[in-house]
């Protein structure tokens, strides 16, 4: 069973953002999907803790202790209750993941904050305009008062690749933080880490995942990309035996590789120089 996270709250300007921390050495940031919670990193952040990182996991406004101006505001707003997270843990700059929604996160505080920032992981990156139905289950897949089978169908469409369990995200939804979630910015992600079953991450109609020319236009060449085989946009993956779990440990493996490659080697933060 793995430890539990440290816990603590951040203020600043009025706002007040619950992060959840685990391990010591480079600072990685990781950004939940759209009206979901931080704890949907537990097992990946507990995994990169044990690689030797410092993850940190913000709860996004709205979400438990995490408050602040839920109206009016803009990406610009959600990169600055990030940055605050970077500048609490000693302002070195650090890799940020943002899966689905938080990918637009991510990249507006490479924008905002690039001194912050040493590079940006998107995962399951998706498309601004999604096809009617796409964006249709994923506003059910929120829906707690929906009968569940429904529910179900509509995380199978928008979520998950055929043959994983779409049952471990009918919880851990916040409907009304997704419906209040800001649009999109347009500057450019460093790395793409996709599923290549993942609807909501392919063009209408077509079955290819999108080329990094169209997730990052005019600027390909910064755009890397990762896919991960029998996983849709939520990034989850089955473990049905021991190969599987030895698979999934080989991944963890290359995803630390590919943080200490963005991180050049470098320990950041306070917890690398011995702070609590």
């Amino acid at each position: 069973m793995q430890e539990p996270p440290e816990r603590e709250l951040i203020k600043y300007h009025g706002v007040q953002i619950e992060v959840l921390l685990r391990g010591r050495g480079p600072l990685i940031v990781m950004l939940p999907s759209g009206g979901r919670g931080a704890e949907d990193f537990d097992a990946v952040a507990a995994r990169l803790a044990a690689e030797g990182f410092r993850v940190a996991c913000p709860q996004p406004r709205g979400i438990g202790a995490s408050t602040g101006p839920m109206s009016g505001i803009s990406l610009h707003d959600l990169a600055n209750d990030v940055a605050a997270v970077i500048r609490h843990e000693g302002g070195a700059p650090a890799v940020v993941v943002g899966h689905a929604y938080g990918n637009w996160v991510a990249r507006m505080i490479a924008a905002d904050h690039p001194e912050l920032v040493r590079g940006t992981v998107i995962a399951a990156a998706g498309i601004k305009d999604y096809p009617k139905d796409i964006a249709d289950a994923v506003v059910r897949c929120a829906q707690p008062n929906l009968p569940k089978q429904e529910r179900l169908a509509s995380l199978r469409i928008a979520f998950f690749a055929p043959g994983n369990d779409p049952s471990v995200w009918l919880g851990g939804w916040y409907p009304e933080v997704m419906l209040a979630a800001p649009g999109q910015p347009r500057n450019q992600p460093r790395r793409i880490l996709e599923g290549r079953q993942g609807a909501a991450a392919r063009p209408a109609g077509g079955r290819r995942p999108i080329p990094p020319a169209r997730l990052a236009p005019g600027h390909p060449a910064r755009t890397g990309r990762r896919s991960g085989n029998r996983r849709g946009h939520s990034q989850r993956q089955p473990q049905p035996d021991a190969r599987a779990t030895g698979s999934h440990r080989q991944s963890n493996r290359r995803m630390g590789q590919i943080f200490r490659r963005s991180l050049g080697g470098n320990r950041v933060g306070p917890a690398a120089r011995g702070a609590g």
